[in-house]
């Protein structure tokens, strides 16, 4: 079985007959840039390494990494043609993933594609490959609309996640009754819960477990009006977006365990300090980010975390701002969104930086492509929400602020205990405005 035909941007390829089409038209390419686009296409958005491209595009000959690379620039400078997306996206030190990419309906990857490369570090979820399951959310007693509220629910998340690059959703039945060994494994996370009613409130359980060691790593309860339906879009956008953080962060504790060992290992650790937000953890994200960099010069990830991490240091007074500072985060944040331009975290950074260097409609440029790309990332509309304060928009500041409070917490967004400190300083920047 093989994947037949998939679209990316405003792209088609039709692997069968090895053709490229815009908008029904087709679009020249060299046989070589077509082998690697039709590689790259086959493993469904996984990295594929520069020895497997090799192998698959030139089979049985020895030929030299600058000939991936002379190809590859074909194939962007082809798919940049009259697009602002890139949709190859180099993996330093791993390989090349074509991004943005959805199999037609149907169609099942193939079993000779060329087998993914397993990433141990992340930049938010950006290089983690995992898989996760979301199972049917139980009822604890019949109620009116409860069957309905917890199957909406369950094909609601199931679809949102699976909208998650690079998660894999696999649904339970695909999952059920497999013997150890089979091609179809079991996911790596489980997501469920359950749905009850007390008095005048519908209380919505949710749990994300690690389905090797049974451990659970997240759990929280949405408590909502009568009509469970009102409100559930944002209790939904809330558990995926903190289902996310707790995946990256679960991942971090890990690598602490075992010890770091690579680059992207000392990125997973730098997140986990980062998300602490004391001075000292910035201090020791800034560490981890530098060690990562030591090992790879020149690894987006690590750029990415210490861009952001300097920002986060200069933004609560812990270094001083100066013409250096702005420069170097600017340079950072950069620098890696050119090697990731599909992802939301590092238009985010970019946004952060421009913000720095006071060009407030550029960082509100990025912030509003972040939450373009994942509509969960509540970040990118506190974040928005800040921005346009300090350009004076209050309406508009407020507006996001409160998208990003409905992101985070739905069931508690009237309180203002809960709102996070951008949030908080975008609202009240906006009132003061």
């Amino acid at each position: 079985m093989s994947i037949e035909a998939v679209n990316f941007g405003e792209f088609q390829l039709d692997l069968g007959k090895r053709v490229l089409l815009r908008g029904g038209s087709p679009v020249p390419l060299k046989s070589r840039a077509l082998d690697i686009l039709c590689v790259l296409a086959e493993a469904g958005g996984a990295v594929v390494s520069k020895d497997a491209l090799m192998a698959r595009v030139w089979p049985g000959r020895t030929v030299g990494e600058n000939n991936i690379q002379v190809h590859i620039s074909a194939l962007r400078k082809a798919l940049r043609e009259g697009s602002t997306d890139t949709f190859v996206a180099t993996i330093p030190g791993h390989g090349y993933r074509l991004v943005g990419l959805n199999a037609q309906q149907g169609a099942v990857p193939s079993e000779d594609a060329a087998e993914p490369v397993r990433l141990r570090g992340a930049s938010l979820l950006g290089e983690l490959r995992l898989s996760i399951s979301v199972l049917p959310f139980a009822i604890i007693a019949e109620e009116a609309d409860a069957r309905a509220t917890a199957h909406a629910l369950t094909e609601r998340l199931t679809t949102a996640l699976s909208c998650v690059d690079p998660l894999r959703v696999i649904k339970p039945s695909m999952d059920a009754s497999r013997a150890p060994g089979t091609r179809e494994v079991r996911p790596d996370f489980v997501l469920d819960g359950n749905v009850y009613r007390t008095a005048d409130q519908w209380h919505i359980s949710v749990r994300l477990v690690d389905n090797a060691t049974l451990q659970q790593i997240w759990g929280v309860t949405h408590n909502q009006p009568a009509d469970p339906r009102a409100g559930l879009d944002d209790v939904v956008r809330n558990i995926v977006a903190t289902t996310q953080i707790n995946l990256l962060l679960h991942h971090g504790e890990r690598v602490r365990q075992v010890g770091a060992a690579s680059a992207s290992d000392h990125v997973a650790l730098g997140l986990v300090s980062f998300y602490e937000h004391t001075e000292s953890a910035y201090k020791e994200a800034q560490s981890c980010a530098e060690r990562a960099l030591a090992l790879e010069s020149g690894y987006p990830a690590a750029q990415r975390l210490l861009s952001t991490v300097l920002w986060h240091q200069a933004n609560f007074g812990f270094v001083q701002i100066d013409d250096a500072l702005v420069r170097r985060v600017f340079s950072l944040a950069e620098t890696a969104l050119e090697a990731n331009p599909t992802s939301e975290v590092y238009h985010w950074t970019m946004g952060l930086a421009f913000l720095m260097a006071k060009q407030h409609g550029r960082a509100a440029a990025c912030m509003r492509r972040a939450s373009e790309l994942n509509p969960h990332f509540a970040l990118a509309y506190g974040s928005l929400g800040t921005v346009l304060a300090w350009a004076g928009e209050p309406e508009e500041s407020i507006r996001n602020s409160r998208i990003a409070t409905l992101r985070t917490r739905p069931s508690w967004s009237a309180s203002p205990v809960s709102r996070s400190s951008t949030e908080s300083l975008s609202l009240d920047l906006a009132a003061a405005s």
